[in-house]
């Protein structure tokens, strides 16, 4: 029993599930760079329009499980070469082994512009020693976890830059003046007086915004 291969398609169909909102068995093909960037996969849009004019040969714009698992393996295939051409040419020969150098690892990572924040990098090599030897199935396994990482780090932001979370979070700590951790309703009322006749805060994104980075935690661990 191929149980990583069980787990990729139940990761796959639970990401299919979750856009085929009306229970139909089909997802739009519009919804197809929302599940890629929801799984983590940064995709051009020509390579994705070429993917779905392979997958969807009747042009209905509708992609059923089996054409949808179809274009992620697809993908993941088209991945993995970019995968063995980059670790090509980064691996070294000692001896009988050949591998990437634990020092080069995060150089070569980063050349395949699959993880879109360095630090993500850095913390997963940091992990291992630096007079390692990486073969090729450790270097996917890496990049995977480093995607992985990625994907949890951005459903944490809940969908803001790191530009505007440091925005709501400075704004949350300046009005939680009891340094309880939440705002109260006299707090809230400062916060609200502060921006009233304020453009950028007259439609209450800045106000949704502190209270959704509250709900997901994101104060923690901020000095």
């Amino acid at each position: 029993m191929n149980t990583g291969k069980q787990s990729t398609v139940e990761h796959f169909r639970k990401g299919f599930s979750d856009y085929d909102a009306d229970g139909s068995g089909s997802i739009s093909t519009l919804e197809l760079s929302d599940i890629f960037r929801e799984f983590g996969y940064r995709i051009s849009v020509e390579a994705l329009h070429h993917y779905i004019d392979r997958v969807d040969e009747d042009g209905s714009n509708q992609l059923d499980f089996r054409e949808f698992l179809r274009l992620m393996r697809w993908h993941r295939e088209s991945e993995l070469d970019n995968y063995k051409k980059v670790y090509a040419n980064f691996k070294v020969a000692v001896d009988d082994y050949q591998g990437i150098p634990g020092k080069k690892l995060a150089r070569a990572i980063e050349e395949l512009k699959a993880i879109g924040d360095r630090r993500i990098i850095d913390s997963e090599v940091d992990r291992l020693p630096s007079d390692i030897l990486i073969d090729f199935d450790m270097f996917v396994d890496i990049v995977d976890a480093c995607r992985f990482e990625f994907v949890k780090q951005e459903k944490k932001k809940a969908g803001f830059t790191d530009e505007e979370l440091q925005i709501y979070v400075d704004q949350f700590k300046k009005f939680d003046r009891d340094g309880s951790g939440g705002i109260e309703g006299k707090e809230l009322l400062k916060l609200l007086e502060a921006h009233r006749g304020k453009r950028f805060c007259c439609n209450g994104s800045t106000l949704l915004g502190i209270v959704r980075v509250r709900r997901v935690g994101l104060l923690r661990g901020r000095g």
